[in-house]
């Protein structure tokens, strides 16, 4: 299995990975890197394609920042091509902007954008 994921809005991250064990470690790393926590995957829905290779699902879910903080709710968007019962490409999006709004963290992360805006190179 060779997946490759195209990943305009995740800088730094591999745009391919080959086979299921660097596609478990590349989510791994990805939400171990960060202190939002999975808690629950809800609202799971399925779109119909016209290519019977592409797979499209949207999804919800409850995640926390931190142990004891309060849930808050997060969605993405899985563009799957699925060939000979493989997955060979994948598009995976998530609401960024709408986490860092559920997290409270919107105010800073347009700050720190307004701050790299002035910075001189």
């Amino acid at each position: 299995m060779n997946i490759e994921q195209q990943r305009p809005f995740a800088p730094g991250r591999p745009h391919r990975y080959h086979g299921r064990d660097e596609v478990r470690a590349g989510y791994r790393t990805a939400w171990s890197a960060t202190s939002v926590r999975l808690r629950e995957i809800h609202d799971i829905a399925v779109f119909d394609s016209t290519d019977p290779e592409v797979v499209i699902g949207q999804w919800g879910a409850t995640a926390t920042l931190e142990p004891g903080a309060a849930p808050v709710a997060i969605t993405g968007l899985l563009i799957l091509r699925v060939r000979d019962g493989l997955i060979v490409h994948a598009l995976d999006y998530m609401d960024s902007l709408g986490t860092f709004h559920a997290l409270g963290r919107l105010p800073a992360l347009m700050d720190s954008l307004r701050l790299s805006d002035t910075v001189q190179p």
